[in-house]
């Protein structure tokens, strides 16, 4: 009964009355970057492998390789390696934001799409 009547002082002498309803918490509207990022992580089934700091983007069919600089320069980015078998550009990134920066340069107009770059694994048989 003791502890009782001295947690009641205690939250009392803190202004937290026992018969109030607790505020409730407002409604936490999602940034389309948060959607987005969201909508990403399930895409690609994270978390699973993939090179941590790198994103492989798609470039929209005859943009240059200039024009790929220019729209990575506009975000303090650059090429790290181009794929010419697959028409893609690796782009390094902070390690952790890889999903960030697509959904951010998706929405610029020379990019078709961006995509983590997942790690392939080969199985040996034998053994």
């Amino acid at each position: 009964m003791g502890i009782l009547l001295l947690l009641g002082s205690f939250l009392l002498g803190y202004g937290i009355d026992s018969n109030q309803n607790p505020e409730p918490v407002p409604n936490y509207e999602l940034t389309p970057i948060e959607k987005c990022i969201n909508e990403k992580r399930e895409q690609f089934k994270l978390p699973s492998e993939y090179e941590k700091g790198i994103i492989s983007l798609k470039f929209k069919d005859n943009v240059s390789k200039e024009q790929v600089k220019l729209t990575l320069s506009k975000y303090n980015l650059s090429i790290y390696q181009y794929k010419e078998e697959i028409d893609r550009y690796h782009v390094s990134v902070l390690a952790g934001s890889e999903l960030q920066w697509i959904c951010i340069l998706e929405d610029e107009d020379l990019i078709d799409y961006g995509v983590i770059n997942f790690l392939m694994r080969t199985f040996d048989n034998e053994g």
